[in-house]
C-alpha cells in the first residue's frame, strides 16, 4: 500500500514515540508490550493505527510477520469481565483454584522477561507470607533470639495496640522459602513502588487472561493475601493469630472477608506470630452480646406501665 509522505512522516514519528515508551520496560520484549501492555490500554482505532505505522516503517521483515501475526490475534474479540470497574472486596478472588497457581507460574517462569520471572516470585512469597502489595516496599529481614523474622510496616496501623508494625516468625519455612522471600523484597525496592506496582499489576493481568482464558475468575496479586489467610484457616490457626499476622486489630476482618479454611492448604500457612501481637488482637469474632437481666419484679410493673401508656396515646407515629 503506498503511503503519502505526510502519513510516512506521521508513522515514523509514532514509531519513534512507541519505542521510547517501550524503553521504560527494558525487561518486557517488545512485541509481548504491545500485547499485554499497550493494546489493552488503547481502543481498537487507536491500535489500529499503532500497528499501521509500525508495519509500515519497520525494516525488519521478521518484525512486519510478528505485527501482522499479532494484529491478526488482537482483532478476535476481547473478553469482557462480567463485573466492570474495581472490584469491591466481596467480588475479589480470594483463593487459587486447584491448577490455577500452577499455570500462572509456569507462563511466568517460561516467559523470557526477567520482570515476569521476579512476578512469579513474587507472588509465591506473598502466598507465603500474606504481605499488603504495598508492604514489601519497607519490609525487611531480621532475628529475633536466633530465629529468623519478618518485619512489616503495617499498611494500616492496628487501632488496638497502635503498633506500627508486624512480626512474622519464620523458622518453620523451608531455606528456600526465605530465600524467595528475600528475593521478592529485593524486587520491591528496585525502582520506585507506585510505577512498578502498577507495572506488575498489568503484567499478572495480561498472564492470567492468557492462561485461565476459559475462566471468569481474575485471581490478582491480591488473590495471593486471600490464600495465605486461608492456608492458615486450614492449619488450624486461631483466628486472633491470623489476624495479627495479617496486621489486623480484631478476628472480624479475617474471619468475613478473607479466604476460607476448605479453599486452603494445611502443608503451606508455616509462618507464626508472636505471643504479644496475638494477644494485642481484639477476638470479636468469639464475643457475644449479654444476656438480657431477668426482669425483677420493678422491671415488670414498669414494663406494664409504659405499655399501659403507650397504648393510651395510640401507635407511635
Amino acid at each position: 500500500m503506498t503511503i503519502s509522505p505526510q502519513t510516512r512522516t506521521h508513522y515514523l514519528d509514532l514509531n519513534k514515540s512507541l519505542r521510547n515508551r517501550h524503553n521504560h520496560h527494558p525487561d518486557i520484549p517488545f512485541l509481548d508490550w504491545l500485547r499485554d501492555i499497550l493494546a489493552p490500554s488503547v481502543t481498537r482505532s487507536t491500535w489500529r493505527l499503532y500497528r499501521s505505522a509500525l508495519i509500515q516503517t519497520s525494516t525488519d521483515p521478521q518484525e512486519i510477520s510478528d505485527l501482522q501475526a499479532l494484529s491478526t490475534a488482537l482483532s478476535q474479540p476481547r473478553p469482557r469481565a462480567k463485573t466492570p470497574g474495581l472490584k469491591t472486596s466481596s467480588q475479589r478472588t480470594r483463593h487459587f483454584r486447584s491448577g490455577e497457581v500452577a499455570k500462572i507460574l509456569s507462563a511466568l517462569f517460561h516467559s523470557r522477561s526477567l520482570l515476569d520471572k521476579h512476578l512469579g516470585n513474587l507472588l509465591s512469597a506473598t502466598i507465603l507470607v500474606g504481605l499488603r502489595p504495598v508492604e514489601w516496599k519497607s519490609a525487611y529481614l531480621s532475628d529475633l533470639d536466633d530465629v529468623p523474622v519478618l518485619v512489616v510496616q503495617s499498611a494500616k496501623v492496628r487501632e488496638s495496640t497502635g503498633s506500627p508494625t508486624r512480626t512474622l516468625l519464620l523458622d518453620k519455612l523451608a531455606p528456600i522459602e526465605i530465600e524467595s522471600i528475600r528475593l521478592a523484597l529485593k524486587f520491591s525496592t528496585s525502582q520506585p513502588w507506585p510505577e512498578l506496582y502498577e507495572l506488575l499489576r498489568r503484567r499478572m493481568r495480561a498472564v492470567v487472561q492468557r492462561v485461565l482464558a476459559n475462566s471468569t475468575r481474575n485471581p490478582t496479586l491480591y488473590t495471593a493475601r486471600h490464600q495465605f489467610a486461608a492456608d492458615l484457616k486450614a492449619a488450624g490457626r486461631t483466628m486472633r493469630e491470623i489476624a495479627a499476622l495479617m496486621g489486623h486489630a480484631s478476628t472480624q476482618t479475617a474471619v468475613r472477608e478473607y479466604g476460607q479454611g476448605r479453599a486452603g492448604s494445611a502443608r503451606r500457612g508455616g509462618v507464626r506470630a508472636t505471643a504479644e501481637e496475638i494477644e494485642g488482637v481484639l477476638d470479636t469474632h468469639n464475643l457475644r452480646p449479654k444476656p438480657a437481666p431477668t426482669p425483677t419484679p420493678d422491671l415488670v410493673v414498669i414494663e406494664h406501665v409504659f405499655r399501659h401508656t403507650r397504648d393510651q396515646f395510640g401507635p407511635v407515629q
